[in-house]
């Protein structure tokens, strides 16, 4: 990545990321508790929630990748 794009892609932004990311595990995990425990009731409110914060939250990191070119984005060759 370049300088610039460094500067586009903020400590916030990553922040942000990373606090969305704790968010939509907590949604799920709490979601998954409720459709184990037989609690259908409180499973559906929390779906659409944690579809509502996932598009969102793909919207975001969507946005931030979309600072970076392809060239930027080399998958991890391995030498042999």
């Amino acid at each position: 990545m370049t300088r610039p794009q460094l500067d586009l892609v903020t400590p916030e932004v990553v922040q942000k990321i990373r606090t969305e990311n704790r968010l939509l595990l907590e949604r799920t995990e709490s979601m998954q508790a409720s459709i184990e425990t037989g609690r259908f009731d409180e499973a559906a409110p929390i779906a659409a929630e944690l579809g509502r914060a996932l598009r969102e939250h793909v919207l975001l990191v969507d946005g931030v990748l979309d600072v970076l070119s392809p060239d930027d984005v080399l998958p991890t060759r391995r030498r042999r």
